[in-house]
């Protein structure tokens, strides 16, 4: 009796945790691109609209530089993308 407790326990465990693995590998499908917009003079660009269109679905993500001209756009499917300044 105490056997076949510990087993449904351990089967009940590992289904838990097979259960998991689907939404862990999906949270990993995705990441970011980042970076600083700077002038030809090394100064740094506040306000700037960064773009980055995929090559493959030509889908257009964007975002603005802060006042030190640091970007990120997030959550973008892997892949290449053109990035381009405006």
């Amino acid at each position: 009796m105490r056997q076949s407790s510990l087993r449904a326990g351990l089967v009940l465990a590992l289904g838990c945790l097979l259960g998991l693995a689907p939404n862990l590998a999906y949270a990993q499908a995705t990441g970011s691109i980042s970076g600083t917009a700077k002038d030809e003079s090394g100064a740094v660009l506040p306000g700037v609209t960064i773009e980055a269109t995929s090559t493959s679905t030509n889908s257009v993500r964007s975002a603005t530089t802060g006042p030190d001209g640091f970007y990120t756009i997030q959550l973008v499917q892997p892949g290449s993308y053109i990035v381009k300044a405006s």
